[in-house]
């Protein structure tokens, strides 16, 4: 895993950053490179993941999940998972309370949202493509009715949840580039970079999207983890202490 700083075509107004990270093999080493004029991401590959501690606060009813992507490989089992959140143990169709990953066939991403575990769950799939090797932003909207895509700011696909109520365990675990079925299981793992991965517990509307995926200060409030990869640091800037680990 690789927190890089790597040009960004879309996010012109972030300012430098300087910093790479590695993690292979259970290693975490730390190297400088020259300053480049973006952020710095987060590169996974070799089955890296990271994730956020369970906790309560990712059990929302109503939640929006945010990322830019950039695909770089094929993945895992022909893609990869962008962010996901739930880990319930045991075995069945649907293996957490709700997912977004990239397809590396077609380039489309998917969301799934889970009403109940193992059993039923809304899925559906980007009309637009993700390229490899290009940034994207990525946005998953729930508000308790309809599940709904966002590509670069703009609504892609929804479609009607049709159930009441997302499955989720006591305290949910946050993935990112990976998601878990069950203990001592990690699958679906993601190829690539990811940037500014960000999670509410509301639903948010189409032009705070539209703001977000220009690039601009987001909108904090109910806003629960915030992970920008820069300075060195997978910090959770949310001020709800969801860092998540290596």
């Amino acid at each position: 895993m690789v927190v890089d700083p790597e040009n960004h075509n879309m996010k012109s107004l972030h300012s430098a950053r300087d910093v790479r990270w590695t993690i292979a093999a259970g290693l975490f080493a730390i190297c400088s490179t020259a300053a480049f004029a973006q952020p710095a991401s987060l590169s996974l590959a070799n089955r890296a993941y990271v994730n956020a501690a369970g906790s309560s606060e990712f059990a929302s009813q109503q939640f929006s999940a945010l990322a830019w992507i950039r695909p770089t490989g094929p993945g895992e089992n022909g893609g990869g998972t962008l962010v996901s959140c739930g880990g319930q143990s045991g075995s069945g169709s649907f293996l957490c309370s709700w997912w977004t990953g990239w397809n590396a066939s077609s380039g489309r991403v998917v969301a799934m949202v889970v009403h109940q575990y193992a059993t039923t769950a809304r899925v559906i799939t980007s009309n637009a493509v993700a390229p490899q090797g290009q940034w994207s932003h990525v946005a998953l909207v729930f508000n308790g009715v309809d599940v709904q895509l966002y590509l670069n700011g703009v609504l892609d696909t929804q479609a009607a949840y049709g159930f009441t109520g997302v499955d989720y365990p006591t305290s949910p675990t946050m993935f990112i580039g990976a998601f878990q079925p069950g203990t001592g299981y990690t699958y679906n793992r993601f190829d690539g970079q990811l940037d500014e991965v960000m999670v509410w517990r509301r639903a948010l509307s189409a032009g705070e999207v539209a703001t977000l995926a220009a690039c601009p200060n987001p909108p904090t409030d109910e806003v629960i983890m915030c992970v920008p990869f820069t300075d060195q640091s997978l910090i959770d800037i949310s001020g709800h202490g969801h860092t998540p680990t290596a």
